[in-house]
Formats: C-alpha cells, structure tokens, sequence
C-alpha cells in the first residue's frame, strides 16, 4: 500500500515539535512518504525528492505533476467545501490574530494537500494520510473532491495522531501562536525556561502538555505513564526531576535536527 503522509506528522511526532525545515499546511503545499519508491541512503532527486531508507520525501515545489492534479481537482471543490473543510482550531486562531477569515492563500494551501492525496490516488494507488486529529476534515475533503472526479474516494483514508496540548494552558502548540510549543530552532536555554513556566495546571492529564510530552517518549510503556501521572497528581520533587529529565531529553532530540 503506497503510504501518503502529509509533513503535518513531522510535527506531531515529539509533542507537536515544530522543526525547521518541515513544510505544514501554512507553506507552499504538503510533501509526502511513499511506500512504494523504497531508496538506498538519503539523496535529493531533481524534483525535490529525498529518498530515505524506506522511503521517499518529496517537496511539492519540484512536482508539477501535483500542481496540475490541484487545478484538476480545484473543478470538483468550491468555496463552501473550503470553509466546512476549515481545522477544528481555527477559532483560536482567530482569538489571537493569526487570520481573520480563510484567504485565498489558505484556500489554496489546502487545496494543494488535497491535490498530493488525490494525486496517488489517480494513479491507481491506495493511500492513507496521516495527521492531527485536529485536521481529519482536510482527508475528508480530498474524498469528497476525489468522488465527484469519478476517482474510488474509499481508496483514500486517515490514521489521526493525539493532539498534544499546548504550554501555557492551549489546546495546541502551534508555531502561530509565541509560547505556545517548542522548536528546534530554540536555543536549550529557551527550552529550558519554556518548560519550566509552564504551569501545568490542568486539572486532567489529557491537558497537561508535559505529562503528553512524556507519553510521546518512545522508552515510556504503560507502567511508566501511571507512574508520571502519579508523580503529576502528587506534585513535589519526584515530578519536578521528571519534569526536568523531559526537558533535557527533548534539547537532546532536537540537537539531532539538521539546523542548517
């Protein structure tokens, strides 16, 4: 099965992290991960493309072939599929500034994530996209326009990641919105005082970002989870010193990320 993955994800994986260098919604279009064009070591190919190990990341500007299926597919959609379409936070978005309607640009940002979904599709392909859960209306688009081409719309489906809560009380990190999250761009130091004004006083786990930053943590299983939300509920030094272990952890993780 050809695996269609928006950037989004590359975002969501450490908490939502946002890394320089991945194109979201917001830029010039989606790229994608393509099961099927398996490469060798990581290369860049003449139309934007970067193979890597079991896959191909490919960055839309260098594939024009999309751009055409967006002008295809732009025939099926219409400024009321646009706004329905809109992310479910789009309110809070709104509440601090970021936009104040949906702009052509936005409109048109969307319509080329919907163009890299419908555009493996067209090509006899299964895909499956992978976002937020917060954008599952953007899959659900790319159906809608992909039927009324005459294309197998339930060729297309969604696997949504968890939204992780934003820092300062936020539904969501977002890189809109200061303060909100972390980026690799940041110097450690940052990243240090962002984490440790967090508040944290959410009264669930589900809205406590560093308890979710710790969930995401590949070394964190069940037990451990219970064990950080225990120490969260109980307060003291146990949830301080795991509050300062996830902050040098994710420091060491975007150290990793290429700033160049």
């Amino acid at each position: 099965m050809a695996c269609e993955v928006s950037d989004e994800l590359l975002c969501m994986n450490i908490a939502d992290v946002d890394l320089p260098g991945a194109r979201t919604h917001g830029d010039a279009g989606a790229c994608g991960i393509e099961g099927d064009h398996a490469g060798p070591a990581a290369g860049v190919h003449e139309a934007g493309e970067v193979a890597a190990g079991q896959g191909l990341l490919r960055r839309q500007e260098g594939c024009t072939d999309v751009l055409a299926t967006a002008f295809l597919l732009s025939r099926h959609l219409d400024d009321a599929d646009f706004q329905w379409a809109e992310e479910d936070l789009s309110g809070l978005y709104r509440n601090h500034g970021v936009f104040d309607h949906l702009s052509y640009g936005m409109k048109q940002a969307t319509l080329l994530m919907a163009a890299d979904f419908v555009h493996l599709l067209a090509e006899g392909r299964h895909v499956l996209v992978s976002l937020g859960v917060d954008e599952h209306k953007y899959v659900a688009l790319a159906r809608r326009g992909a039927e009324r081409w005459g294309l197998p719309a339930d060729h297309l489906g969604g696997i949504y990641t968890k939204m992780i809560p934003g820092l300062g009380g936020l539904p969501k990190m977002s890189k809109s919105i200061p303060g909100s999250g972390i980026t690799a761009a940041l110097p450690p130091d940052d990243i240090r005082a962002l984490l440790a004004a967090d508040p944290d006083s959410g009264p669930e786990d589900d809205t406590s970002a560093l308890l979710q930053m710790i969930a995401c943590l590949p070394e964190t299983d069940g037990d451990a989870y219970d064990l950080a939300s225990e120490a969260r509920r109980s307060g003291g030094r146990r949830w301080q010193q795991l509050r300062d272990e996830l902050t040098e952890r994710l420091i060491g993780i975007l150290a990793l990320w290429p700033q160049s």
